[in-house]
């Protein structure tokens, strides 16, 4: 795994892994189609064999969790997680469906994979919701150290070493086993759970991230009204579009 100056942007991300995962429910179509764009924007695409298109899971039952859809959540990213360690893979990276890549993800990622490719690493979080802080590492203010209590809340665009994913694997399979092993909660919350049981694991955060969640039809809450009606549904889809490509 490396970095050279004639690779494309989508190249220079896989010189830090061995693997891109894709979360996608197999119903969502839609979503799908979008990250396939955001696919080819970076130089990548599903025909790419590092590129893997995971079935999300979506159980019958909440079994515990607030939901469905975050029972489905958690079970998606142990899934992806076992995958990845079956693979082989030294590193891999976790995408979410509905992540949109950084507008300026071609000029950012060569000097942000250089440094990653040179410092240890544990977890790397690309995208966030933009709060997190901590400590800027070796002078660079857009990467930065994560104290092991600074939880982050969202999982759109995450790397794991194998080491650490081993470890998170073995984590979140016991939260699965019921009393005395932790109460059933979202996964990025069992992530900062298991950071934070893990101080000796180096996290560290893209500042701007590198990605974001593009609006879209939500999968883990209840769906409000507008998209469980087809035709509302539809018209909702066409605005959540409108307002991704207004603030591109």
């Amino acid at each position: 795994m490396g970095v050279t100056g004639s690779q494309t942007p989508g190249e220079m991300l896989m010189g830090l892994v061995d693997r891109l995962y894709v979360i996608n429910l197999p119903v969502r179509a839609d979503r799908r189609r979008d990250f396939a764009g955001e696919l080819r924007r970076i130089g990548l695409s599903f025909e790419d064999p590092r590129v893997v298109l995971y079935p999300a899971q979506r159980p019958d039952e909440p079994g515990g969790f607030g939901s469905v859809g975050a029972h489905g959540a958690f079970l998606s990213h142990l899934g992806v997680c076992e995958a990845a360690l079956t693979a082989g893979a030294r590193a891999f990276c976790v995408c979410e469906d509905d992540l949109d890549f950084h507008p300026r993800f071609a000029a950012r990622i060569g000097p942000l994979a250089s440094l990653l490719g040179a410092v240890p690493w544990d977890i790397v979080y690309a995208g966030h919701d933009g709060t997190v802080a901590g400590r800027a590492l070796a002078g660079r203010p857009e990467v930065l150290e994560l104290a092991p209590d600074r939880p982050v809340g969202q999982l759109h665009f995450v790397l794991f070493r194998a080491a650490a994913a081993v470890r998170l694997r073995d984590h979140l399979r016991a939260m699965l086993q019921g009393p005395g092993q932790g109460t059933p909660m979202p996964v990025d919350a069992a992530i900062a759970m298991f950071r934070a049981a893990n101080p000796d694991l180096r996290t560290l955060a893209i500042a701007p991230p590198l990605g974001h969640q593009r609006p879209s039809r939500a999968d883990i809450a209840r769906l409000p009204l507008y998209d469980r009606l087809p035709v509302l549904r539809d018209m909702a889809d066409v605005l959540r579009g409108l307002r991704r490509r207004l603030s591109a």
